[in-house]
């Protein structure tokens, strides 16, 4: 009957590990229908495994634990393997292992789907930033980071320190405190909002010096001020393309990889692998230049 946990045989005395790998692969297959950690039952998982509930809690304290154990056993076993695709390329060719884990890692997610979605299509509890960088998909983002890294590109020191940045500024705008950078439109130093008020409010003051000294400086000058004068303080900045991190090309090679694949998942006509060895060029081609 519908309801009733599935008939199991009990393990013996010390095989408490096996039971719990037995919750876990319950688990996998209720989240993966499910498609929301919301959705999932400890309640189900029991039944799916043939246990009391209470079991479970021997094991997990809560659903958030058991999802959190199985997103970490996930991502550890497919971040390991990406990993492995690299180290057994020679070492003296970085590109071309960066190409072969790109190659295998999207077919790994056409030939699985089912723990492609696991991973990548499973709808979570959203994450503060400070907790987002203790997250298991951060594992996988290192694997890419350090394989840009081996082709001479340089690490962050700490990754989401802009965005860190970004928060503080918005925060001290919304406060009324502005921030060190002029981002207030009150201070100079940052240049940015500082200028742009500057330029607006005194036509070819501050901002307009400040924009001359950029590649647009003639836009500093110009009636539409502020906005002009400060694209041209962004120009004096950054006479000199800052050169993308390992940590940034990563990412981004991680995001269009994922976003192609999941198509690709999500349309069964489309699923082939046929395509994946000029994908993987284009997009390490793309990455590696500049």
């Amino acid at each position: 009957m519908a309801g009733e946990p599935k008939a199991r045989t009990p393990n013996r005395w010390g095989e408490g590990g096996k039971l719990r790998e037995e919750i876990l692969l319950a688990a996998e297959r209720l989240l993966g229908e499910a498609g929301r950690e919301d959705a999932l039952s400890l309640r189900a998982v029991a039944r799916e495994v043939g246990i009391a509930p209470p079991s479970i809690y021997l094991h997990f304290k809560d659903r958030a634990e058991l999802v959190a154990t199985l997103m970490e056993k996930a991502y550890g076993e497919f971040t390991a393997e990406l990993r492995a695709v690299g180290e057994r390329h020679p070492a003296d060719d970085p590109e071309g292992a960066l190409r072969a884990m790109v190659l295998w890692y999207g077919r790994f997610a056409l030939e699985n789907p089912a723990r492609y979605r696991l991973m990548f299509g499973v709808e979570q509890s959203a994450l503060p930033l400070e907790q987002f960088a203790g997250h298991p998909v951060m594992k996988l983002i290192n694997v890419w980071a350090r394989a840009f890294a081996a082709c001479g590109f340089e690490l962050e020191p700490d990754p989401f320190g802009d965005v860190r940045a970004s928060r503080a500024r918005s925060a001290g705008s919304a406060d009324g405190t502005g921030s060190a950078d002029g981002t207030d439109g009150t201070g100079s130093a940052g240049g940015t909002g500082g200028t742009a008020s500057a330029g607006s409010t005194g036509g070819t003051g501050s901002a307009g010096s400040t924009g001359s000294a950029g590649s647009a400086g003639s836009t500093g000058s110009a009636g539409s001020a502020g906005s002009a004068g400060s694209a041209g303080s962004a120009g004096s900045a950054g006479s000199t393309p800052t050169r993308m991190s390992a940590d940034r090309r990563g990412a981004l090679l991680w995001t269009t990889l994922h976003g192609i694949t999941t198509l690709r998942v999500a349309l069964p006509v489309h699923q082939t692998a046929d395509a994946m060895p000029a994908l993987a060029d284009d997009l390490v081609t793309a990455l590696l230049a500049g």
